[in-house]
């Protein structure tokens, strides 16, 4: 599995750095928190590049699962992306 050198966060964006892409297929596993309930979640886009040649790409996207309910103000949604 290719080393992760860097991760750095935004409030709406999380990117992670790797040392070396390969053509085997890797799964990161991410751990969100769902503070406020949302009508109508739209996905969510993942973009994997080459830093020193972005117009090498891929893009995909994934859904969560909310796990929120009337009773609920806070509740955790796990995704999973496969890359």
């Amino acid at each position: 599995m290719p080393e992760v050198k860097k991760v750095s966060t935004t409030p709406n964006s999380v990117t992670i750095y790797l040392e070396k892409l390969t053509n085997i297929v890797q799964t990161y596993t991410i751990d969100i928190v769902q503070n406020f309930m949302v009508m109508n979640l739209k996905p969510a886009v993942v973009k994997v590049f080459d830093y020193y040649f972005p117009e090498e790409n891929s893009v995909t996207s994934y859904t969560t699962i909310s796990l929120c309910s009337n009773k609920l103000a806070n509740a955790s949604a796990k995704l999973v992306g496969a890359v």
